[in-house]
This record gives structure tokens, C-alpha cells and sequence, in this order.
């Protein structure tokens, strides 16, 4: 079998350095493209099955190949150990701590794994198993020399502090592990951002933390600084941060209390929606609003049903937006959805509770 080449990387340099100091890229790169060219993604097809649990990540095209790319990973790392385990008996016991530590850090990610794509793949499932063994044999089919046997170890304790594993393979095991409920990622795997420097954000240092698997992205429309989409940018839930300049005029606690009294802050309903909820609060000392709202949201020939949790933070010139979005299609159980939206505001308050606006304090 003629083995794929990676860009820029020989695969005889592969297979030299696969346990020394080459293995953090070369290894990687040479397991998804041996991936990827023993099981091209056309032949990946996935399964768009009905899916009972309502909590249940989104089966498409990327997250179907991304957590293709994670099982290539795992098999790989697992034969590895094996390798090492049988040439350097001593290193056996210290590498099956690790196996198991990596396995409770990341939620045994080969059994959600293989979970996800027996929905997604189907039958497809051993055969692409088979491949990607069949093609890394090769590489493990020689002796290990103690110094690189050592190195491995070593890196497995990276490994399992998030370390040495491409960005989407870590995230998509993080998704895998917390899709049920977003908000627990939070307590070791956020991220920070900040707007620093951001045309969009009108001069304003917005800082938030965020799940490490929600992918981010710059935002299309003129308001939106910074978009995070769930599943690593494949899935149906959305974190939004919007600015919008205002008249200089200080909005109080009280003007929005008013208005909840007052409508409900019906006001704050987008088109074709209506709200569920609203309460007022203070956000890092700024008047704030949240509101929560349900609704169907129509694009071009599509029409999708929705549920919005968003927060609104008023500085003196400013508005600012928190918007958090779950979607489905249209004919889908809207149960499955407001589950899925209650898991989401969770995530969403989180979030919010990391808001930091810092010229204040200057």
C-alpha cells in the first residue's frame, strides 16, 4: 500500500522521528494524512439518522472528519504504547498509568468516539478502524530506542494537560466529553478573550472566557466582533459578542427595571420571536438586561427554529451584547431543543459571569 505524503515532511523522516523530537508535528500530520488518504472524506459519509437523545452532537460532514481525525489519534497513541510496552518492559506499568490518566482527563474518548461514529459512519466504521492500523504498523514496526521510548512517556504527561495534540483534535475530544452539559467544560478548559484592539468594539477592552472546544471566529456583520460555535465551528449553538455605539446618555438600572415592569421587554424581541423571560442585574458594575426569547429565524429559502439567551451591558457609549443561540431545523421537536437550550443558557451565564470591562477601572 502506498503510503500518503504529508506537505513539507518525507515519510521516511516520519517514521525516523515518530518517537523523537519530530513526533509533536510530524506524527500528527502523518496520522491524519494517512487518514485522510486511506479514507478519503467523500467516502466518509454521514449518517443523518434520527437521533433520540436530545443533547446529542450535531452529525455533519466536519464533525464527522474531526472525530475521524481523533480516532486516528487514539488508535495511534494506543499502539504506540503497546510498541513501547513490549520493547522496554520497565516503561510498561508508568505508560498504562498514563493511558488511564489520558482516558479520565479527556472522558474515555475512544468509546465516545467510536459512539459518535457508529451514528455517523454507520457500518463504514471498522473498515476506516482497520485502515488507519494497517497503514501506522509500519511505523511502529521497528526497534524503539530507549531514549525515544522516554521521550513518549514524557510526552503522554503533556498529552494529558492538553499539550502536543493538534487544536482539533483536543477540541473535539473536549466536545465529545461535555456536549450534555457545555457549562462543566468551563471549569478547566476556558479560554480567554479579549477585544483589545478590535475596530468593531468601538474602543472597548470586552474580556470573557470561553469553553476551549467552541471554535472562534471573526464576525461577518458590522456589529459582531467575535462569533464561538459549538462542536469546533460544526455544531448548532452560538455565542455572539455584539457592540453598538449609543447617544451619550447613561442608561440606569432603573430605566430597565422600568421596562421590564413595564412590557416585559418586549422591546427587545427580535422579528417573528417572543420573549420568555427578562430580568435586570449588573454586569461588572454596568446596568445590564437579560433576556430570553424563542422564536423562527428565516434566511434566504431556510427557516430555522431558535431559542436566545442574551445579555445586554450599557456603558455610557455603548451597547453591548452576550448572544447566546440554540437552532434546529424547522420541523424538529422543539423539546429537543429547549433541552438542549437549557444546558446552553447554563453555558451562557458562565460566559457572562466572566465579563470584564477594565477601562473602568483605569
Amino acid at each position: 500500500m502506498r503510503r500518503p505524503t504529508v506537505a513539507g515532511v518525507p515519510p521516511d523522516r516520519c517514521i525516523v522521528t515518530f518517537f523523537a523530537s519530530g513526533f509533536r508535528l510530524c506524527s500528527l500530520r502523518y496520522l491524519l494524512a494517512l487518514l485522510l488518504g486511506l479514507t478519503p472524506i467523500s467516502e466518509v459519509r454521514p449518517v443523518m439518522a434520527e437521533e433520540a437523545d436530545p443533547v446529542a452532537p450535531w452529525v455533519n460532514r466536519q464533525s464527522v472528519n474531526d472525530t475521524a481525525g481523533v480516532l486516528g489519534f487514539l488508535i495511534g497513541q494506543d499502539m504506540a504504547i503497546s510498541a513501547i510496552s513490549r520493547q522496554h518492559p520497565d516503561l510498561a506499568t508508568a505508560l498504562r498509568a498514563r493511558a488511564v490518566m489520558f482516558d479520565a482527563t479527556y472522558g474515555n474518548p475512544m468509546e465516545r468516539v467510536e459512539t459518535f461514529l457508529k451514528r455517523g459512519v454507520g457500518d463504514q466504521l471498522p473498515k476506516l478502524q482497520e485502515e488507519i492500523t494497517a497503514g501506522l504498523a509500519p511505523l511502529l514496526d521497528r526497534q524503539i530506542p530507549r531514549y525515544d521510548a522516554e521521550t513518549f512517556l514524557r510526552e503522554m504527561d503533556e498529552r494529558i494537560e492538553g499539550r502536543l495534540i493538534r487544536d482539533n483534535v483536543l477540541a473535539t475530544m473536549l466536545w465529545l466529553k461535555f456536549q450534555a452539559d457545555p457549562v462543566v467544560e468551563m471549569d478547566e478548559w476556558a479560554v480567554p478573550y479579549s477585544s483589545a484592539g478590535h475596530p468593531k468594539a468601538l474602543g472597548l477592552d470586552v474580556r470573557l472566557k470561553l469553553p476551549r472546544s467552541w471554535k472562534g471566529e471573526e464576525g461577518e456583520r458590522p456589529h459582531i466582533v467575535r462569533k464561538w460555535t459549538s462542536q469546533n465551528g460544526a455544531g448548532l449553538d452560538m455565542i455572539m459578542l455584539t457592540v453598538f455605539a449609543t447617544p451619550k446618555q447613561a442608561v440606569t438600572l432603573a430605566d430597565l427595571q422600568a421596562e421590564v415592569d413595564a412590557t416585559g421587554a418586549a422591546g427587545f424581541a427580535l422579528e417573528d420571536h417572543r420573549v420568555t423571560d427578562a430580568a435586570t442585574l449588573r454586569m461588572d458594575r454596568q446596568p445590564a438586561l437579560r433576556v430570553d426569547q424563542e422564536g423562527m429565524l428565516h434566511s434566504m429559502e431556510r427557516v430555522m427554529q431558535d431559542r436566545f439567551r442574551t445579555y445586554l451591558v450599557f456603558t455610557e457609549t455603548a451597547m453591548l451584547q452576550i448572544q447566546c443561540m440554540a437552532s434546529a431545523e424547522q420541523d424538529s421537536p422543539a423539546e429537543a431543543l429547549q433541552a438542549r437550550f437549557e444546558g446552553l443558557k447554563r453555558l451562557c451565564d458562565r460566559v457572562a459571569g466572566s465579563f470584564v470591562l477594565p477601562q473602568q477601572y483605569e
